[in-house]
């Protein structure tokens, strides 16, 4: 469709060619979602299947950035980031926690009037607790 549309851009077939390829991409990043989707469905069975889906969302939210849906995708990452960082090893908890709280940043400065927003705020506050407590933690060891 995009080779007609560049042969042909006076056709008045360009508005039909390009609805086309609007309505397959959109085919394609609900595909694409399912598939990432999936990830975060399977994390009960093996927690790498979180990063699985981190990684798996961050590539939706690179491929469609223009999509509707970058809020939502957003949110799973920042769930997928948490859950993960909760199982993690402990010394590796404090740089994965620290990760979600920059996601948690960049949702809240990117969709300022999202739904989803309440929700984040929640992972941020429980992340901020778990930093706190492992820093306590931390703290008790070294005394």
């Amino acid at each position: 469709m995009q080779a007609f549309i560049s042969q042909h851009p006076e056709s008045e077939r360009v508005k039909e060619a390009n609805d086309i390829i609007d309505k397959c991409r959109a085919k394609l990043e609900q595909k694409d979602f399912e598939n990432a989707r999936l990830y975060y469905n399977l994390r009960a069975t093996n927690p790498l299947y979180l990063k699985a889906a981190t990684i798996t969302f961050n590539i939706l939210m690179n491929t469609y950035p223009d999509s509707q849906k970058s809020d939502e995708y957003k949110l799973y990452i920042i769930r997928s980031e948490y859950e993960y960082a909760t199982k993690s090893l402990e010394d590796r908890k404090q740089p994965r926690f620290e990760q979600v709280v920059t996601d948690c940043n960049d949702f809240i400065d990117r969709f300022p009037e999202s739904k989803l927003k309440t929700e984040v705020q929640n992972y941020l506050d429980l992340t901020n607790n778990s930093l706190k407590a492992l820093k306590n933690e931390q703290a008790k060891k070294t005394s």
